[in-house]
């Protein structure tokens, strides 16, 4: 779909990012939703992405045209084989990490665009830095759009009190937490629900991602320069496996939606998430549901770190011709009054990504994960920066891992294995 929107007011060639003259018009490439499959007849006007693009046009003159992105990997495609045919957007949101850094070629660099108190604003800036450690201004390819939510454990506080656990004074520590699971296990209900893309993504990543020191550390293991064979490294896989009497059986093969709805059931204390859990943990228990942070998994670690942050980016192609109007739209859409607009919206789309937004959301406890999610002490998803196959191969030998056919060492080595494999 293209949507053409015309300046309202506001003289052509208003002030830009960088103070001179803005151009236009724009063309904005959006995963932003303009349709509800679910309801016909909204109209692309009633989205926030459509409304808050006029409201840049009112400001600055400079005209945007909105298309619709594809859902799936194939944006990249469609980006990549326009962007050589010397067309394409200006600008336009896509997956981070690793996927927009594959293209960072066509992509203009970010950095010299944004200064430290704009970067301090936006949460998630290691994932649209090539080597994912944003100190280094000019390997930003991209501006982090919003966050996918700190990945976190849910729960029915219930639940929890009918096995003497105050979940107000939650354990920091691994030792800590593992005897909260077996009061809970002891009052007769499974602790843990675990689903396959939860274990190895969500809490054995977690818990990587801490003792290496978040996302350049986890960076250097998919390089190489860090092997997965360190004590550090194995004392995390041994504490994972060392969980299995807490869960539900069959972890390594249920999807993450039957695990779940384990805990909606109540056959299970806890399950992981993140913004899309909590929502509906918040519909089927209302205020009765409850998060909390995984444990610090070590003394020497991140204290306080999960799993990840910006899954999206806004990206300006360095054929554009009018970078300086991307730059200032994108600026405007992650501005806090926008941001703002959006949380109202309860459009689609990632969580409020800005350091400041203390009370976006009329939930608590969406306010509570937003916040969390924009914590310095988080690393960006390491599936979306290993190498697509060193994934993969992280997801089958956690199966093998958890089920008891390889040993801690035996999965580590393997890892190792694989992505040595992948060197060129």
């Amino acid at each position: 779909m293209g949507i053409a929107l015309s300046a309202c007011s506001g003289p052509q060639g208003a002030g830009s990012a960088g103070g001179g003259k803005l151009t236009g018009p724009i063309t904005f490439w959006t995963g932003y939703p303009t349709t509800d499959s679910n309801d016909k007849s909204k109209t692309p006007q009633q989205f926030w992405i459509y409304q808050a693009a006029q409201r840049f046009t009112k400001k600055t003159g400079v005209q945007v045209k909105i298309e619709q992105l594809p859902g799936d990997a194939t944006m990249f495609t469609k980006i990549r084989t326009a962007a050589i045919g010397g067309g394409g957007p200006d600008v336009a949101n896509v997956w981070s990490g690793s996927y927009a850094l594959g293209i960072k070629s066509f992509l203009e660099p970010m950095g010299q665009y944004f200064n430290s108190n704009d970067m301090s604003q936006l949460s998630g800036w290691a994932a649209v830095s090539d080597g994912f450690d944003p100190r280094k201004k000019d390997t930003l390819f991209g501006v982090p759009d919003g966050t996918d939510g700190a990945q976190v454990l849910m729960f029915d506080k219930r639940v929890l009190a009918k096995a003497g656990v105050d979940p107000s004074t939650w354990p920091t520590t691994y030792d800590a937490w593992v005897a909260q699971l077996d009061k809970i296990k002891a009052s007769g209900i499974t602790p843990l629900s675990l689903g396959q893309n939860a274990l190895p993504f969500i809490l054995f990543d977690t818990w990587l991602a801490q003792v290496v020191g978040g996302s350049a550390g986890i960076f250097a293991l998919s390089t190489g320069k860090r092997k997965f064979s360190d004590p550090a490294i194995l004392d995390v896989a041994k504490k994972v496996v060392a969980l299995r009497p807490y869960a539900l059986p069959g972890a390594a093969s249920t999807t993450d939606d039957q695990a779940f709805q384990q805990l909606l059931a109540g056959k299970a204390a806890m399950a992981l998430g993140g913004a899309g859990g909590t929502f509906e943990l918040q519909q089927r228990f209302k205020g009765n549901g409850g998060l909390a942070k995984l444990p610090n998994v070590a003394a020497n670690g991140i204290q306080g770190g999960t799993v990840g942050g910006a899954g999206v980016a806004f990206i300006v192609l360095k054929n554009s011709k009018h970078k300086e109007s991307a730059v200032a739209f994108i600026k405007h859409l992650l501005s806090a009054s926008e941001q703002r607009r959006f949380a109202a919206s309860k459009d689609p789309g990632p969580l409020v990504g800005r350091t400041d937004a203390k009370d976006y959301y009329t939930d608590p406890l969406i306010n509570q994960l937003q916040q969390w999610s924009t914590d310095a002490a988080n690393t960006f998803w390491p599936d979306n920066t290993f190498p697509a196959d060193l994934v993969n191969e992280l997801g089958a030998q956690m199966q093998l891992l958890w089920n008891g056919s390889i040993s801690p060492s035996q999965f580590l080595a393997r890892l190792d294995a694989k992505r040595d494999s992948l060197k060129p």
